[in-house]
């Protein structure tokens, strides 16, 4: 699992917040700071989750909360 975050959030790493908080010991999740692009979406974070899935592309549902609809305007409702 990859996190990406923008820098204005530097308290603690998403990495560490999903281990501690659901106790996910068994699989990689690494960090990464976005690019600052000025306008860009503050205090947003980005998940990137590779899952093994029978589904078609068509049925799976991309989840994006609040504001960061707007980044992926093409897939979101």
């Amino acid at each position: 699992m990859c996190f990406t975050m923008t820098r204005d959030l530097d308290k603690v790493y998403p990495a560490v917040a999903v281990r501690e908080l659901l106790n996910i010991t068994d699989i990689p999740l690494l960090n990464f700071e976005e690019k600052y692009i000025v306008g860009s979406l503050p205090m947003c974070i980005r998940i990137l989750m590779h899952i093994n899935s029978n589904k078609s592309k068509r049925d799976i549902k991309h989840i994006y909360l609040n504001k960061a609809k707007d980044l992926r305007s093409d897939i979101t409702d």
